[in-house]
């Protein structure tokens, strides 16, 4: 007499699915902070799953902790998204400025050829490339 295999009477416990998907969006926005299509929407899309996968695990009991990561790494993704836009926008005007300021002073004019290129730093630059020139 050969006996049936029984079956486990525990339920299977169920995952957090949007706990999970918040944190692989945001580990996809922090690997590709650099690339706005796809970091923006996907910090943007873990910053809400994350939140949703927090009520979910308070509601379930699991996930909590993916979660949690999905939140922050989203949230410093778009940070860090934000801020390297920010920066790349200003290092582009203040190199063209710095460059054309440049070759005025060493063409002997003075440091911007007309007030419309100055930008707000221009005065304390402006002092500090007078000084290493002399």
């Amino acid at each position: 007499m050969t006996q049936a295999p029984t079956q486990s009477q525990t339920p299977p416990r169920a995952g957090n699915g949007l706990a999970l998907t918040g944190m692989i969006l945001g580990i996809v926005s922090l690997i590709s902070c650099w690339i706005g299509y796809v970091s923006l929407p996907a910090a943007i899309a873990a910053i809400i799953f994350g939140i949703l996968g927090m009520r979910r695990a308070k509601a379930t009991g699991t996930g909590r902790g993916m979660a949690i990561a999905g939140l922050v790494l989203g949230i410093v993704g778009l940070i860090l998204f934000v801020g390297l836009f920010v920066l790349i926008w200003f290092w582009k005007d203040l190199s063209g400025w710095m460059g054309q300021s440049y070759m005025n002073i060493r063409n002997g004019g003075g440091p911007t050829s007309s007030p419309t290129q100055q930008i707000p730093a221009a005065p304390l630059l402006r002092n500090m490339i007078h000084s290493a020139g002399s």
